[in-house]
């Protein structure tokens, strides 16, 4: 891990692509006026998460990093969790087929390819 290496500019810019991935993939999908409550708790949430990956490169400290990993972990496991009811509706004809039913009560879908890049956040510790 780049952090424990003490590599500087590495550590910074994997914690640059973690930020990255939650601001302008996670946080910028959010429709926050069909989302809702929920799209503004999401939002919350993922700002919550850049200021503590700003604050793990601060102080070097990768116990906030594993929080911010425990975190999308959690929510990511929440989205699959939902996930196979989003499937089935998507077969029931009776169902709009250009969004996922999720979406049609969210306004959001999963954002899949950006919590997938969670990876992104273990920092060479797989």
């Amino acid at each position: 891990n780049s952090m424990l290496r003490n590599d500087i500019p590495a550590k910074g810019l994997s914690i640059s692509k973690a930020i990255s991935i939650i601001d302008e993939g996670l946080n910028a999908s959010l429709n926050k006026n069909v989302g809702g409550e929920l799209a503004h708790n999401l939002s919350s949430l993922y700002d919550y998460l850049v200021l503590r990956l700003i604050a793990a490169n601060l102080k070097n400290d990768p116990a906030i990093l594993d929080e911010v990993s425990r975190l999308l972990t959690e929510l990511r496991d929440a989205w699959d969790a939902i996930r196979p009811g989003v499937q089935a509706a998507k077969t029931d004809d009776s169902l709009p087929t250009s969004r996922p039913a999720s979406a049609e009560i969210t306004g959001l879908t999963p954002p899949q390819s950006a919590v997938g890049k969670q990876a992104a956040l273990m920092y060479g510790r797989m």
